[in-house]
């Protein structure tokens, strides 16, 4: 397969892989009452641009989903775990996928580890 070939394949996996989640994220705010992450806009429009240095900032705007991270207090902690209990099991999996490669553990070992840590 040459470059270009496999740029568009890529490139047309990741719009099929964010439309899916587009999906999960609407029936997980009619469902369960999740709301999404800032988007990279919102972060902008509200004068967060350091958050925009940040991966899991980053990774939480562009795909709406939510990723248990250390914040500056325990209610805003609790805050976002219980935002992401909202998820369905898929974006719970991708939540996870991607908090291994963050911090090497999955949400909920990672929620555990850092609320003692207030």
């Amino acid at each position: 397969m040459n470059k270009r070939n496999k740029l568009f394949q890529e490139t047309i996996g990741k719009q099929y892989v964010y439309d899916v989640f587009e999906r999960e994220i609407t029936k997980a705010a009619s469902l369960y009452g999740y709301s999404r992450p800032l988007s990279m806009e919102q972060i902008k429009e509200k004068g967060y641009k350091h958050l925009l240095k940040c991966p899991i900032h980053i990774f939480r705007a562009e795909t709406g989903i939510e990723l248990i991270h250390k914040e500056p207090s325990l209610k805003e902690l609790n805050h976002i775990y219980d935002n992401w209990n909202k998820m369905t099991p898929l974006l719970k999996r991708a939540s996870d996928v991607r908090s291994i490669e963050f911090f090497g553990m999955k949400n909920i070992d990672h929620y555990n580890e850092l609320k003692t840590e207030y």
